[in-house]
């Protein structure tokens, strides 16, 4: 206390907003500015109530509709109670997610680790890669009326399709060809 001899209080709590079930837990740091309730016995028995915007520190956001997390290292938190919308940015990682949406843009990688399987259920699924892997699982499924892969597609194992295969028009299982039984015939014939 600069304005008491310069003399130093105990070390006093920092209240949280949960501390037994849920835990929550948000320390101050050296130097910045909290509030504090000493009761009446003195300086040995207080609380920090919390941090204090001041001149010099502004917060990092100017509307009530947004409740913000900004850590030092630039990691930014928010959500957006209007737009029912949450963002979380960490050095060029964003992932954004509301009522309807999610989505993440990364400058590497999205990995996704199960210890059984991953299934995803959509409407229609496009992957656009240079290249895709599935790697380390027991088992992919991906359910969904249509699945596009703009790309080379390499199997290395079995290919297995329930119905048919249909390469530049022309059908695995009806395709027909020109020519004798037991002599040569002509390659596929494309429909018309």
């Amino acid at each position: 206390f600069p304005d008491d001899d310069d003399i130093v209080s105990y070390d006093l709590p920092v209240l949280h907003r949960n501390a037994i079930r849920n835990k929550d837990y948000n320390m101050p740091d050296i130097d910045e500015r909290v509030l504090c309730l000493f009761l009446p016995s003195g300086v040995a028995t207080g609380f920090i109530l919390g941090s204090v915007y001041t001149d010099t520190v502004q917060p990092p956001e100017t509307t009530g509709n947004y409740r913000t997390v900004v850590f030092a290292d630039g990691t930014r938190v928010r959500y957006d109670r209007d737009k029912h919308e949450f963002t979380a940015e960490i050095e060029g990682t964003k992932i954004t997610a509301n009522r309807q949406d999610v989505l993440v843009n990364t400058p590497n990688d999205v990995i996704v680790t199960a210890a059984n399987n991953v299934t995803v259920n959509t409407k229609t699924a496009v992957v656009n890669a240079e290249t895709a892997y599935v790697l380390n699982t027991q088992t992919a499924t991906f359910n969904a009326p249509t699945i596009t892969l703009n790309g080379d597609v390499q199997v290395t194992g079995k290919l297995i399709a329930a119905v048919d295969v249909i390469a530049d028009r022309i059908s695995l299982v009806n395709h027909v060809h020109t020519g004798n039984l037991g002599a040569s015939t002509s390659a596929p014939i494309k429909p018309q």
